[in-house]
């Protein structure tokens, strides 16, 4: 991976596994999953999902003005990425975009 993938790729991943911590187990023993798969065409994923309290029913990710979530977006924008948070049973993060390689 490249390093202009890298370092957003790395700013993402904090976020996502720090707002895991801080908000999905109310001090609660709890697990996160973090995985980064390459598909076909050089496409990769990369999901970090919790299985915590989850988000509030109402949540809106496209309306939602958190700086981390706006962060997380603008980032997954500038590796051309498509950015998916979902709150079913806990919080599932996920990114996917094509992968450069040196």
């Amino acid at each position: 991976m490249e390093l202009s993938q890298a370092v957003p790729v790395g700013l993402i991943l904090n976020e996502a596994i720090t707002n895991a911590v801080k908000y999905a187990f109310n001090g609660e023993a709890g697990q996160i999953t973090i995985s980064f798969a390459k598909g076909e065409h050089d496409l990769v994923k990369l999901t970090v999902a919790d299985n915590g309290r989850g988000l509030p029913e109402n949540f809106d990710a496209m309306q939602n003005k958190s700086l981390g979530l706006q962060m997380m977006n603008g980032l997954t924008r500038q590796l051309r990425g498509v950015f998916e948070i979902s709150g079913l049973g806990g919080v599932t993060v996920s990114l996917r975009f094509k992968l450069h390689v040196n």
